[in-house]
């Protein structure tokens, strides 16, 4: 998917093998939980997400353990099978970041792509009436998904670690939540 000027990051990677694809957005993590406009109920895109990849997690807690951590950390974190059935929260706390933006990531089965395609495309939607911008790097030579699918546990040198959990129990269990 081509990016243009004035629209929200997202974007259908090209697909690591014929049977999956990745699909990320970034946007502020309200939006990405709660939607916009923000309400106190789960973003019906993510539940919706979370329904056809039969993987849930509690948004409260997501959002708590976001806010909880020091400025300048923050990990990648992947739930379910990195594989080919996952959701992946980038949840690096930009210390220069004022709108807590984080990076929200699904790889998931081909059969699946064109509802979580839609979905995705929702949520870039909801995060288009609140912020406008663009962002994509020209020189990054594979993107932080591909690293996911691979199980590596750092992406090219970055200082953000990718953990893995294989649900949000687990995600909980790994940080004493």
């Amino acid at each position: 998917m081509r990016k243009t000027r004035g629209e929200a990051t997202m974007s259908l990677e090209s697909e690591v093998s014929a049977d999956v694809c990745t699909f990320h957005i970034s946007s502020p993590i309200h939006i990405v939980l709660y939607g916009y406009p923000e309400n106190d109920y789960l973003n019906p895109n993510l539940k919706a997400i979370m329904d056809t990849m039969g993987i849930y997690i509690d948004a409260e807690k997501l959002f708590d353990f976001f806010f909880d951590q020091k400025s300048g950390e923050g990990d990648l974190w992947v739930i379910g099978n990195h594989r080919n059935n996952c959701l992946v929260f980038s949840l690096y706390a930009d210390p220069y970041d004022q709108m807590d933006v984080i990076c929200f990531g699904v790889i998931c089965k081909k059969e699946h792509s064109r509802r979580i395609y839609y979905l995705m495309n929702a949520m870039k939607k909801e995060t288009q009436k609140k912020i406008r911008f663009d962002s994509y790097d020209m020189t990054e030579k594979r993107n932080w998904l591909q690293a996911v699918i691979a199980g590596e546990n750092h992406y090219d040198g970055c200082s953000q670690k990718i953990r893995y959990a294989e649900s949000f129990a687990d995600f909980c269990r790994q940080n004493n939540i």
